[in-house]
């Protein structure tokens, strides 16, 4: 009988390290738990407690606001905003090129959504190219299509004629059914 309970122990610890090892993370924090665990890791990886549910810290060199999303407590979706909003969209579309460039040569990610390399011209309205969702890009964090599972996805967004890059760090295993799974865009 002990054999039996020892090896159905072992099994599930197994299984529970396995199931971690693919979560995505942010800011060397799996986006996987509680909103208090991962709040408290992040903490204690460096971001600072703004509020409840608001976080800062720096990400590429970039201070950010960070926020951590839940369905009944269970963590599914980090979401990072840049701090510094730009005025100009060009200057909007040059960081979301490079942070495009930095995710396809990183090589912990895969292509998905990925459009070309943004450009703009004059006669284009910001809305034409952020609604168009040519500034909308999404990765996995595995090169097994089978595993999608840890998404990142970015994007510009506009808010009074300012910009701004936001991401999403996705676990979608964690993920509520009835959650949109093109909020990025």
């Amino acid at each position: 009988m002990k054999r039996i309970i020892l090896t159905a122990l072992s099994l599930t610890l197994f299984v529970s390290v396995w199931a971690l090892e693919g979560v995505t993370t942010f800011h060397g924090v799996k986006v996987d738990g509680t909103r208090a665990d991962v709040t408290g890791a992040l903490v204690n990886n460096g971001c600072k407690s703004q509020d409840k549910d608001l976080l800062t810290c720096v990400l590429d060199e970039r201070e950010c606001f960070v926020s951590v999303v839940a369905e009944n407590e269970k963590v599914w979706r980090i979401v990072v905003t840049e701090q510094a909003a730009m005025d100009d969209l060009s200057a909007a579309v040059q960081r979301f090129n490079a942070l495009m460039k930095q995710y396809k040569e990183s090589g912990d990610y895969t292509e998905y959504e990925v459009n070309d390399y943004v450009t703009v011209n004059d006669a284009e309205s910001s809305n034409d190219v952020i609604s168009s969702g040519r500034c909308y890009a999404e990765f996995f964090q595995s090169s097994d299509p089978q595993t999608y599972q840890n998404r990142l996805s970015f994007s510009v967004k506009e808010n009074g004629g300012r910009y701004y890059i936001v991401r999403t760090f996705d676990n979608l295993r964690n993920m509520p059914h009835d959650a949109d799974k093109n909020v990025g865009q």
